[in-house]
């Protein structure tokens, strides 16, 4: 059995248990993608293999190029955020931080792919939406939107609606935030290994085990933009240490997340089968 995503309780419990139950009564093998996942299950059966990233994909590409191609000037410091609109992945705290960071550093420029989108137009979506904003209920995109004209930000962010290239993102960009606030592992972390660019994160199950404290990036509290901002600017403010953390991230990516490696760890499973 392979587990690809934390199991969340959901309202009893129920599911978690269901779940323990049939890997403690029927797996041979269990796959886990990192620690937490395993531990949050509550199972001591099974092991650990991370994600893989293909790290040719990152490592090929032209900087200047990609920042070209996005309409990014070549001296531009870019920020890389790419947790979508889900409310566990932050996106609200991270839009919070923004106005920080873009008082001390104007010039910045914060991608945001995933967070662009035309809502549907149908009646029972639109009244939908009227009844909720009638009762100061918003969503996401409306939340983010809000904070992006209360704070004059707009020149500054770019938002994107899905995309194929995502690697490009991270090969243009310099600092990349993971502010997740809900235990998981983040596929973000192990990409910007891959590109080799240091990651300020949140300090939460999952993304503790790959993200090193002041090594390849920073960990902050969960849901704290003041201090996700902080972290934000140290990186902005000083390439060199920047550029160390992101050769350690590459470092780490070669040693933990390599496809060819993860293909035979998962292989060496099946075949002690």
């Amino acid at each position: 059995i392979h587990i690809r995503e934390t199991v969340v309780d959901g309202y009893l419990g129920f599911r978690k248990k269901l779940i323990r139950r049939g890997i403690e009564k029927y797996a041979d093998r269990t796959i886990f993608i990192c620690e937490h996942n395993k531990n949050a299950l509550g199972t001591q059966k099974g092991e650990v293999i991370y994600n893989p990233v293909s790290l040719e994909k990152y490592k090929s590409q032209d900087h200047l190029a990609i920042k070209g191609r996005l309409g990014l000037k070549e001296n531009q410091k870019i920020v890389l955020y790419v947790g979508g609109l889900r409310v566990i992945n932050g996106p609200l705290i991270f839009v919070k931080c923004l106005k920080d960071i873009i008082e001390e550093y104007p010039q910045v420029k914060i991608l945001m792919p995933y967070t662009s989108y035309t809502p549907s137009t149908t009646f029972f979506s639109s009244l939908k939406r009227f009844l909720g904003n009638c009762v100061n209920y918003f969503s996401t995109r409306q939340i983010i939107e809000k904070e992006i004209k209360a704070h004059s930000l707009e020149n500054n962010i770019l938002q994107f609606d899905y995309i194929n290239d995502i690697e490009n993102f991270f090969i243009a960009s310099d600092i990349v935030v993971v502010p997740f606030i809900s235990p998981h592992f983040a596929r973000a972390v192990i990409e910007a290994g891959a590109a080799a660019k240091p990651v300020i994160a949140s300090n939460i199950g999952g993304i503790s085990e790959v993200v090193r404290h002041e090594v390849n990036g920073f960990l902050c509290a969960p849901g704290d933009p003041k201090e996700l901002a902080r972290n934000i600017l140290r990186c902005l403010k000083d390439d060199s240490m920047s550029k160390d953390m992101g050769a350690n991230g590459l470092s780490f990516a070669k040693a933990q997340f390599d496809a060819k490696m993860h293909a035979k760890n998962v292989l060496k499973v099946y075949d002690s089968l």
